[in-house]
């Protein structure tokens, strides 16, 4: 199964709060310099090729390895992601980045390491930069054009969401250092409870490991990152501390963060749409013929390139790139069978 496109403008419209065609290069240079003096308020993804859903790489896996036409349920999918996570968890390659960089080991952690290495995840890149979320429309684009040049495969999109609704506030760690708090509180109100009465070592398994399966139930989510501010949990009453990160070196240089799409087989903006009974997307499709104008004015004069993006210079991001790949494969084929 092929995962479903959008067939036309009108169609798209319907689906995104607004949903605007650029045409010319007055009508970019409005764009990036309308977000670049408010860039921080708001999330952006670019697509290199409009017609495209906002599905997930574990979704689109699942469906062109027809897991979906073989009467699979919801259960099934979250086993392969799981599978997917420690198979990448128990590679020698990631093993020893998370070693010499000191990173405590999570799921979302790896989630993050798998979606930007190329293994099949349930997390979507959006980057806190428009000039990043850009450069990934730009980047690997088909530049064929249609006979008539005015179909919606004539275009890249480029998504904006603003930061400060609710859902994306309350990503996975608040959710965790909320839940901290409240534990926190309770026990201190406890006046039966004392420190050493509770084995804290299950409690810091949970933390530190942020399991995927524990938000599954989530139908989306959004994961933070901050490479200069840890997420701190601390529960006095356990005497337990703890931090993590979901960095790598992929995330700093495209300054990205995620958002978790955990439903089988529909894109994050239709379900998102239904849920929130709100619609918060903004899409501007931006025609292919203002490609190179967009690279020399803005990805030329900001140093924004794939030796930048993808850290190709990196040796250590090489190798985990290289190992991801096998894994990648190793994926493909036990899904196909």
């Amino acid at each position: 199964m092929t995962p479903p496109n959008y067939e036309s403008f009108e169609e798209k419209s319907e689906v995104f709060k607004e949903n605007f065609k650029i045409d010319n290069e007055e009508e970019v240079d409005s764009i990036v310099s309308m977000y670049s003096s408010h860039e921080k308020d708001f999330l952006y993804r670019g697509i290199n090729t409009a017609t495209y859903k906002l599905y997930s790489s574990s979704q689109v896996q699942w469906m062109l390895s027809d897991a979906i036409s073989k009467k699979t349920n919801i259960e099934d999918y979250y086993n392969f992601i799981m599978d997917s996570i420690e198979l990448t968890r128990e590679n020698n390659r990631v093993k020893q980045y998370i070693k010499d960089n000191g990173i405590s080991d999570n799921d979302l952690f790896i989630l993050a390491l798998m979606q930007h290495y190329g293994m099949p995840s349930p997390v979507l890149d959006f980057s806190h930069s428009i000039f990043g979320a850009l450069y990934f429309a730009w980047d690997k684009c088909d530049r064929t054009l249609s006979d008539t040049q005015t179909q919606l495969s004539d275009y890249i999109s480029l998504y904006v969401i603003n930061k400060k609704i609710d859902w994306v506030n309350c990503s996975v760690q608040n959710v965790m250092g909320n839940s901290a708090e409240q534990l926190n509180d309770m026990l201190q109100k406890d006046k039966l409870f004392t420190a050493g009465m509770v084995d804290t070592k299950d409690v810091e398994k949970e933390f530190l490991k942020l399991p995927y399966l524990k938000f599954k139930d989530w139908n989306f989510v959004a994961v933070e990152d901050n490479p200069e501010n840890p997420v701190k949990i601390s529960i006095p009453a356990l005497k337990f501390d703890c931090e993590y990160q979901i960095i790598n070196d992929r995330i700093i240089s495209q300054q990205g963060m995620f958002i978790a799409n955990n439903t089988l087989d529909k894109p994050l903006v239709e379900l998102m749409n239904d849920w929130c009974k709100e619609k918060y997307f903004v899409c501007y499709n931006i025609h292919k013929k203002l490609l190179d104008y967009i690279k020399q004015k803005y990805f030329d004069t900001n140093d924004i390139n794939e030796e930048r993006m993808y850290c190709t210079k990196d040796e250590e991001s090489n190798y985990l790139e290289e190992a991801i790949r096998e894994l990648n494969r190793i994926v493909k084929e036990k899904l196909s069978n």
